[in-house]
């Protein structure tokens, strides 16, 4: 009974790991859930931890594991709603990753609002380095030390408690 208990469990986590897989963004630890369709933030890098918590959500759409992208993603601003914008992507098998793109807001140096899209905004490109292959890899990324997107007023945007849609930071 133990031996069929065990092997049900085994069969459990392995297919509850493989719905979902540790990505880089910029430094953070993201997790791309296949499942539900997201991306969310799992580790925050310490220069964006004030904007963004763990489980907070940058892309929800549809992600068909080592293909493509295409959603939602949000950029987070301190103290603002999140602003959705649509991008879509592939995965790339020589960087390995995704790379997502589309005109991302664009919002005035002060206040909430969005003034246009735009498809030169440094959001308008998310890159999402896949952790598996690290180990594969001989150099480091250099989308880990890209800190493009990221300040102490806008961001753009593995397992987080639960990942909840992006809402304003106090």
């Amino acid at each position: 009974m133990k031996a069929i208990l065990a092997g049900f469990l085994a069969v459990f986590i392995c297919a509850e790991a493989s719905a979902a897989e540790f990505f880089d963004h910029n430094g953070s630890l993201m997790l791309v859930d296949y499942d539900t369709g997201t991306i969310s933030y799992h580790e925050v890098k310490p220069s964006i931890r004030k904007i963004v918590s763990p489980g907070a959500i940058v892309f929800s759409g549809t992600v068909v594991r080592g293909k493509f992208a295409q959603g939602t993603a949000y950029t987070f601003r301190k103290g603002c709603p999140s602003a959705p914008y649509d991008v879509s992507g592939r995965y790339d098998p020589q960087l390995p990753g995704y790379i997502l793109s589309g005109a991302a807001p664009h919002r005035p140096k002060s206040g909430c609002g969005i003034i246009s899209y735009e498809i030169d905004n440094p959001n308008a490109r998310l890159v999402f380095v896949d952790r598996s292959k690290d180990a594969r890899r001989s150099t480091p990324s250099a989308a880990a030390d890209d800190d493009k997107g990221f300040d102490e007023k806008t961001s753009s945007s593995g397992i987080a408690p639960k990942p909840h849609l992006p809402t304003a930071t106090p």
